[in-house]
């Protein structure tokens, strides 16, 4: 949680372009440059572009960065104010207490976590759709 409360110190203007603003913030949201591109629909390497300050974002692409994320978009663009918008934190605060409970509960059944981890890492997306949609109707009972 100390990582969460330090964002609210102006580190934008540390950092020197843009790209690497995004960097940090994907960073602190626990976003990967996958989850990115899938987001925003553009390619894995332009993406890398942009973050090694090779491409310049273009607008239209900044600002739905900054609204899917809600990152402040004067931050981002400039490094001016504060990193998230307001109430953005809280929704990232929920998400990581969230996160830590079940990883809390996975430590404790490693063989849930062993099935997690094969769900995750073994499983062809085919299949891990069955067991998710599986999961999901379960729930619904």
């Amino acid at each position: 949680m100390a990582q969460i409360a330090s964002t609210k110190i102006t580190i934008g203007t540390f950092l020197n372009n843009t790209g690497q603003r995004l960097e940090e913030a994907l960073e602190i949201l626990g976003v990967s440059r996958e989850a990115l591109r899938d987001k925003i629909g553009v390619e894995l390497s332009t993406i890398s572009r942009y973050i090694n300050g090779k491409r310049e974002i273009p607008e239209p692409t900044l600002r739905l960065i900054a609204s899917i994320y809600k990152i402040s978009y004067t931050w981002l663009k400039d490094g001016l104010g504060e990193m998230f918008e307001a109430g953005a934190l809280n929704a990232v605060e929920t998400d990581l207490k969230v996160h830590d409970r079940i990883w809390r509960k996975l430590a404790k059944d490693p063989d849930l976590l062993e099935a997690v981890r094969i769900l995750v890492e073994e499983l062809p997306e085919a299949d891990r759709e069955v067991v998710i949609n599986m999961i999901l109707r379960l729930k619904g009972k």
